[in-house]
């Protein structure tokens, strides 16, 4: 008969031999190809997975978030119950800046309630590093800017530490800029840049350098203040410039009510968040303070609200919180520099 069939000796699936792989199809990229969309066997195309799901390999789609533009905004004034005002229903034992006597050296912690206005991290730098405003009784609005000095013996953390909501400006080319804007801000407090050092004859170029290294210098500002004397607000060409490069940025801007103040005009048809300083001490000691005070209420009561501009020191916001416990006082509310912007 026929000779049995030869028995095929059976291996383990350790000792199985490797599968060869297949060559790829010429029309499947290889490594270092320009990406395709991938088929399946039937030849059909895979969907691509929406952004922020992952795709097969474990590649998640990124999208990049909107480059920046011009904005025309309301600025943030809300009442928000964040600080106590003389002559509200809240108690405010402290407000006359008793806080600014505090060691030097210490931590200034964020008061209750003075934390930044929460905002997107799309929001622009006016609203994002803005602070709400409290005005709950509707009283005309006060806002005062206190100009640091740029003494290197001047006790920041003593100033940031007061409970009164007024703001900041600080020179943004000094070395330390960066260190104050963030005590002043961590504090509870807007943050204003002056427009220092730039060139009567600069060009488009130089100020978008110059704007720039202001903004990298102090990431936590709002705006933009221009020099008491002198400065860009006259200057129609150059405020054309500075205007188109703050709105591009997202940033307001401070002027001094003075001549034609250009800057001004151009930023209301720019829709550009923008305040102009109505009164400034033009004189030293508490007395002349004191009635520089009492000018701005009466004018805000008049207008429904001020800006006002006085020396950075401990002196100073003492004088404002004894100023607040008097009836002028009394009668505005005091706000962030953010809250008498138009537009």
């Amino acid at each position: 008969g026929a000779a049995p069939p030869a028995v095929q000796p059976v291996l383990p699936p350790s000792a199985a031999p490797a599968p060869v792989p297949a060559a790829p199809p010429a029309d499947i990229p290889q490594a270092g190809a320009p990406a395709a969309v991938a088929e399946s066997p039937a030849g059909t195309p895979q969907p691509i997975p929406a952004p922020g799901e992952a795709a097969p390999g474990g590649v998640t789609i990124l999208t990049p978030g909107p480059a920046p533009s011009g904005f025309k905004m309301v600025v943030p004034g809300v009442t928000t119950n964040r600080l106590p005002q003389v002559g509200s229903a809240t108690p405010a034992p402290a407000l006359p800046g008793t806080r600014v006597g505090s060691l030097p050296g210490t931590s200034a912690a964020p008061l209750p309630g003075t934390e930044p206005a929460a905002a997107g991290p799309s929001d622009p730098p006016v609203v994002r590093n803005a602070v709400a405003a409290e005005n709950p009784e509707g009283k005309p609005e006060l806002a005062i800017v206190l100009l640091d000095p740029g003494s290197t013996t001047l006790d920041r953390r003593a100033l940031a530490d007061t409970r009164l909501p007024v703001s900041f400006a600080i020179d943004p080319t000094a070395a330390a800029a960066g260190d104050w804007a963030t005590t002043y801000y961590k504090a509870g407090h807007e943050v204003l840049l002056e427009a220092t050092a730039i060139p009567r004859l600069a060009t488009p170029s130089d100020l978008n350098v110059t704007f720039q290294a202001y903004f990298h210098a102090a990431p936590e500002a709002v705006g933009v203040i221009d020099l008491p004397q002198g400065g860009f607000q006259d200057n129609r060409l150059m405020a054309q410039r500075i205007v188109s490069i703050l709105s591009g940025a997202g940033y307001g801007l401070v002027t001094y009510q003075r001549g034609l103040n250009a800057a001004a005009q151009i930023a209301g048809t720019a829709g550009l968040p923008a305040a102009e300083v109505n009164a400034a001490a033009d004189e030293e000691g508490a007395d002349a303070l004191r009635r520089t005070l009492d000018r701005a209420a009466f004018r805000a009561g008049q207008e429904g609200h001020q800006v006002l501009v006085l020396p950075a020191s401990p002196a100073t916001l003492q004088a404002i919180g004894d100023w607040l416990l008097g009836p002028r006082g009394q009668s505005v509310a005091l706000v962030p520099v953010t809250a008498a912007m138009a537009n």
